[in-house]
C-alpha cells in the first residue's frame, strides 16, 4: 500500500510502500481479503485519527498488477487465450480481436454491464447450466467494489512494462530486427558488438541493453533493459541505416515513439489524440508487415492506453 496524494517521487520509494496482507497459497477470495475491506470501509466512513482532533478520511484508489492479476483479482476471466471476453477494459469479441476499427466502436466495461452479466451468469447456473466459468469474461462480483469509491471496471489500471516491454514491443521489436538482418543492412555480430562498445551515461549503465543471443523471438532483458534499447536503437545503429523510408525502420521508429509517450512522467491530454492515432497506424503496419505472426492481448491492451492515461495520468506511476 502507498499514500496516493504523496509526490511520485516519494510514493515509489521502497520506505513508502507498507505490506498490507502476505500469502504463501491459494485462498479463499472472501476470507483473505474479507478483513482488509472491512478495514478501507472503516477508513471511508469514520477515517483515522492521526492526532487528538484531527480525523482523515480515504478510500481505495486503485490496485497495480499485471494483467493475469489485476484479472484474477477483479473477479474477470483469466483464460487470454481462449475467451471470448478477455479484456477488462471493453466488451470485444474475440472475433474481432485486432480489427482496429472495430475496437473503437466496442462497448466499455461499466458497473451496469459488469452487474447485468454478475446477474446473467447466476441466471445461467440456475437454469441447469452447471458451473458456467464465466459470462462475458465476468466470474464473480469482486469485493473491494462494495467500496464507495472502487470498481473493478475502474480501478485496475494496465502494467506499461507489462504490455510494452515484456509483451508486445519485446516480441515485435525482435521481428523488426530480425527484418533488417534479413535485408542485410548490417549483422547480429555487429548490432551485438554495437551494444556491447557503445559508451553509455552513468544512468544508462544501470540498464544498458543486453547482447543478442543467436536464436532470439524477443528483444532479450527485463523490463528496463528493453526499454533503453528501444529508446537508444537509432545511436546504436548509426551509420547502419541504409533506406530511411523503408517500412520496417519506420514501423521500429514508430514504437520507439510509442514506447517514450506511454512512459513519460508528464503528459498533456492535447496529446492524448496523437498517442491514440500512432497506436493504430502501428497496429495497421504491424498487420501488412507480419500478418503472419498472430497478434497477442498485449497489442489489444495497448489500444486502451490513451484512455488510461486520461483516467489515472502517467501509466508509469500506476505501473508494478
Amino acid at each position: 500500500m502507498a499514500l496516493g496524494n504523496c509526490d511520485s517521487d516519494w510514493r515509489s520509494a521502497q520506505s513508502n510502500i507498507q505490506l498490507v496482507a502476505l500469502c504463501k497459497q491459494d485462498f479463499e477470495h472472501t476470507q483473505f481479503y474479507g478483513p482488509l475491506v472491512n478495514g478501507l470501509r472503516q477508513i471511508e466512513s469514520a477515517g483515522i485519527e492521526i492526532w487528538p482532533g484531527k480525523t482523515v478520511k480515504g478510500s481505495l484508489t486503485f490496485i497495480a498488477g499485471d494483467n493475469l492479476g489485476s484479472n484474477g483479482i477483479g473477479g474477470f476471466t483469466e483464460n487470454f487465450s481462449t475467451s471470448e471476453f478477455f479484456c477488462r477494459f471493453c466488451l470485444i469479441p474475440r472475433q474481432l480481436f485486432g480489427a482496429n476499427e472495430q475496437f473503437r466502436f466496442a462497448p466499455r466495461r461499466t458497473v451496469n454491464n459488469y452487474n447485468e452479466a454478475l446477474a446473467r451468469l447466476e441466471e445461467e447456473r440456475n437454469n441447469g447450466a452447471g458451473e458456467k466459468k464465466d459470462f462475458q469474461g465476468v466470474k464473480f462480483d469482486y469485493l473491494f467494489n462494495t467500496l464507495e469509491s472502487f470498481h473493478s471496471v475502474r480501478g485496475l489500471p494496465c502494467c506499461v512494462a507489462h504490455d510494452l516491454e515484456e509483451g508486445a514491443f519485446a516480441f515485435d521489436g525482435a521481428l523488426a530486427i530480425k527484418g533488417l538482418i534479413h535485408l542485410k543492412w548490417f549483422t547480429l555480430d555487429e548490432l551485438n558488438e554495437s551494444i556491447t562498445t557503445q559508451k553509455y551515461t552513468s544512468k544508462d549503465k544501470r540498464d544498458k541493453p543486453v547482447v543478442f543471443p543467436k536464436a532470439f523471438t524477443k528483444i532479450p532483458g527485463s523490463a528496463s533493459q528493453v526499454r533503453a534499447f528501444i529508446r537508444l536503437f537509432p545511436l546504436l545503429l548509426s551509420g547502419k541505416i541504409t533506406d530511411p523510408t523503408d517500412e520496417v525502420w519506420q514501423f521500429l521508429l514508430l514504437l520507439r515513439e510509442i514506447n517514450l509517450l506511454c512512459f513519460t512522467p508528464v503528459v498533456r491530454k492535447s496529446s492524448l489524440p496523437y498517442l491514440e492515432m500512432q497506436i493504430l497506424e502501428y497496429l495497421d503496419m504491424r498487420a501488412t508487415l507480419f500478418k503472419e505472426i498472430p497478434l497477442r492481448p498485449k497489442h489489444h491492451f495497448l489500444q486502451h492506453h490513451a484512455e488510461l492515461i486520461s483516467q489515472f495520468g502517467p501509466l508509469p506511476k500506476v505501473s508494478t
